[in-house]
């Protein structure tokens, strides 16, 4: 009696793997481009090519929110006090610079420093004693709103106009913010996918117990992802200074909300431990395109909000039936 052999189980695809794999990612650039025909089709401005550099402008400075919100919530965390962070930055650089090139890079180190340092306190109250991030960052939004509106000291400060170019202008053509864009998203990836860091990011973020279990210093990592959300808020907040050239104490307002919804809508999870660079890069570009289109229609910011609104609870019920 003879015996038929079984065949092996075939292996997928190499490109089935990759599908299978990144499927919330390939999802959200999928929205992103029906997105981009439908407002193509809307509205002949928004084609226009001198609205590339203005979707430029206004995606750098919350694309650079949203990779620290990324960082946040990939350990299982929360940025509330975002907007404030900004805020308090622009007032500061405005009261501080001068129209000396000295005077601008110092300025722009404190920014930065400002940015690290509030997520440093936030982190320090997290991991030392175990406050909730929600919470933490509830407070500090309040705190650091207060500081932004005491130092406003001139309401006519303002940041020097030879500030603004590197960061707003461009070269042979190609806008400096989408050279941001690229620059940042890139070195977040690389930071995510290839170090020890990221991998204990991802680790700590789907389970803080095993992760410390296993050896890691898990209070370590958080205030590290922390400390790299504030500095990148804090470079956030330079670049609006920078395209503004206002001291306005309540300019960063829309930062915190609109970075949720855009992370979200990226797959990146509430809960910690989920979600990709690519996919907040794609959330970032679709809250920045629905603005601009809304803005070209001459739609009234409060239906903007509403509009918001509905994309996150929508991203938050996809993700967690797909879960």
């Amino acid at each position: 009696m003879t015996t038929v052999p079984v065949p092996a189980a075939r292996r997928p695809s190499r490109l089935r793997r990759f599908v299978r794999q990144h499927q919330n990612v390939l999802i959200i650039w999928g929205v992103l481009l029906l997105v981009l025909v439908g407002s193509a089709f809307a509205s002949e401005s928004f084609t226009n090519p001198r609205n590339f550099p203005n979707l430029m402008r206004q995606s750098a400075a919350l694309l650079l929110v949203c990779l620290g919100q990324t960082l946040a919530l990939l350990v299982g965390g929360i940025d509330l006090s975002v907007g404030s962070v900004i805020s308090l930055v622009v007032v500061i650089m405005a009261a501080l610079m001068q129209p000396t090139p000295e005077s601008m890079l110092a300025t722009l180190v404190v920014g930065l420093f400002i940015g690290a340092l509030v997520w440093a306190v936030n982190g320090f109250m997290v991991t030392r004693f175990k406050l909730a991030p929600f919470m933490v960052t509830l407070a500090t939004l309040s705190i650091v709103q207060g500081l932004a509106l005491q130092f406003r000291q001139n309401p006519q400060a303002t940041i020097p106009r030879e500030f603004s170019p590197p960061f707003t202008g461009d070269t042979g053509g190609i806008p400096h913010p989408f050279l941001i864009i690229v620059l940042a998203t890139t070195a977040v990836w690389l930071l995510l996918r290839y170090t020890r860091f990221g991998r204990h990011v991802y680790a700590v973020g789907s389970n803080e117990n095993a992760t410390r279990l296993s050896g890691i210093n898990a209070d370590r990592i958080k205030l590290l992802a922390f400390t790299l959300c504030g500095l990148l808020a804090g470079a956030a907040g330079v670049f609006t200074a920078a395209r503004s050239r206002a001291g306005d104490p309540l300019i960063g307002g829309d930062f915190a909300f609109d970075s949720i919804t855009a992370v979200v809508l990226g797959g990146a999870s509430l809960n910690g431990g989920a979600g990709s660079v690519w996919g907040t890069l794609a959330g970032v570009f679709i809250v920045t395109v629905l603005s601009n289109i809304l803005n070209l229609a001459g739609i009234e910011s409060n239906y903007q909000y509403i509009v918001k609104g509905v994309l996150l609870v929508l991203a938050v019920m996809l993700y967690r039936r797909r879960r």
